[in-house]
């Protein structure tokens, strides 16, 4: 793997974000994130925190919830 920091250059280089411009992606990067349990997420340098904004839209459940996960396996299990 990169290391951060080249992934952070990257990721402001190279990546449009909506909610940002150009010149504050470089000043300011975004957090990078590699994994997540429940409501616990880990950035590209190791550190943790509380997701306490993602289940406002999206991950109200909590990352890597069992039951959501097997009910996915399970659709996609039916598809052709």
């Amino acid at each position: 793997m990169k290391d951060s920091n080249f992934l952070k250059e990257q990721n402001a280089r190279l990546l449009w974000h909506p909610m940002a411009s150009p010149t504050d992606c470089i000043e300011n990067p975004p957090v990078i994130v590699t994994g997540a349990t429940g409501t616990r997420i880990r950035d590209i340098d190791g550190h943790e925190a509380v997701d306490a904004v993602g289940g406002l839209w999206n991950v109200n459940l909590g990352y890597s919830c069992d039951p959501v996960k097997q009910a996915i396996a399970d659709q996609l299990g039916t598809l052709p």
